[in-house]
Order: structure tokens, then C-alpha cells, then sequence
């Protein structure tokens, strides 16, 4: 199968964060970070469900969300990422890599190339290792694999490299790399859930 034949993202109450949080025994209000990988309308949905938590999102992708060219802007949904522009949100704009905790337990790293400002996050677990959730750096295992990369990506070469860039620190780190649109990848997760 190839990157063009995505699943169809289905959407309803157990989809919803509250749902996947209350799965793993959380509430909403202990969130104290959200790493927003891009804007997206698939992965900037329901930002509202977490008031008191701190928004980590690339400023090259808080511009360009708001202004993108037009052929991309079927993808950014305003409505979803609005209120990071209100005082009641507690955002920080970044600018490269960030250490999320001052520890190195979870970094964010920019991977432009799907939009100007995707980044990937990398989480070391004391016990089982690490992994790199690439967000959408490939949208499944196959495109991460062979290196096919979606058509509607803001900057092909950028992509590339980004998705080259993640593959070189997995080997490196020894980490297992996690897609968004992956079934498997989703599936993998105690309690996955589509």
C-alpha cells in the first residue's frame, strides 16, 4: 500500500483526548504539556481540552498556520488553533530543538518539510528505551520505510530530509519510530484506538 491510500480518520466521543486520557487514568487538567507537532486540522483538534497546559509549538508553524499558501490551506482549520493566540493559553513558541523537562527525557526536534514548522518529539523511557514519535515525518510504516513521502507535503526535499534526519537518530539512539496514520503504529498502544 502506498502513502496515497491513507485509512479514512473516523472521528466520534471515543475518539476524542478526554477518551485516550481517561483510558490511561488522566484527567484533561494534569496535562502540563502539549507538543503540537504541526497544525493541521487532524492534529490540532480539541487544543481547548487542555486549559492549563503549556502549548510547545515551532513558531515557524504558528505563522505559517495562520497565513499558509492556498493550495495548503485545506489543511489548517483556524477554528482549532485559534485561542493559542489568546492570553488564557500558556504557548511557547520554539525555535529548533527544546529539552521539554531540562532533562533530556523528552525533546522536541524540528522536522520541516510536511509544513514549515512539523516537529517530532523523542522520549527516552528508563525501561523499555526510546522512541521517536514522528507525528506525520512519513504518514505510515511502508512510506517511512521506503522513503515515499506524501504528495501534499508543504516542501518534498525538505520532507526527505527530515524523515532521513529521524531515520539516522534511531539508529543512533536505538529508538523505535512511531507514524501518526499507521494502524499498526496506533495499534501497538495499550488501548489504541482509531
Amino acid at each position: 500500500m502506498t502513502e496515497a491510500f491513507l485509512p479514512a480518520i473516523e472521528y466520534g466521543p471515543e475518539t476524542h483526548p478526554r477518551a485516550h486520557l481517561e483510558d490511561a487514568g488522566y484527567a484533561p487538567e494534569e496535562v502540563d504539556y502539549v507538543v503540537m507537532t504541526h497544525l493541521h486540522s487532524d492534529h490540532a483538534g480539541h487544543i481547548d481540552t487542555f486549559p492549563d497546559a503549556e502549548f510547545l509549538v515551532q513558531q515557524r508553524e504558528l505563522r505559517y498556520a495562520h497565513w499558509p499558501v492556498p493550495v495548503q490551506e485545506v489543511f489548517y482549520l483556524e477554528g482549532d488553533f485559534d485561542m493559542l493566540r489568546s492570553a488564557a493559553y500558556d504557548v511557547t513558541p520554539l525555535d529548533g530543538e527544546y529539552d521539554v523537562f531540562g532533562d533530556g527525557s523528552v525533546r522536541t526536534v524540528p522536522t520541516p518539510g510536511h509544513t514549515p514548522g512539523h516537529q517530532s518529539v523523542i522520549v527516552n523511557l528508563p525501561e523499555s528505551g526510546t522512541v521517536i514519535l514522528g507525528a506525520d515525518v512519513a504518514h505510515r510504516q511502508d512510506g517511512y520505510d521506503r522513503e515515499h513521502l506524501a504528495s501534499f507535503n508543504w516542501d518534498l526535499s525538505q520532507s526527505l530530509a527530515s524523515l532521513r534526519d529521524i531515520k539516522a537518530r534511531a539508529r543512533r539512539l536505538d529508538a523505535d519510530v512511531f507514524v501518526t496514520h499507521d494502524n499498526e503504529h496506533i495499534d501497538a498502544f495499550e488501548g489504541g484506538r482509531r
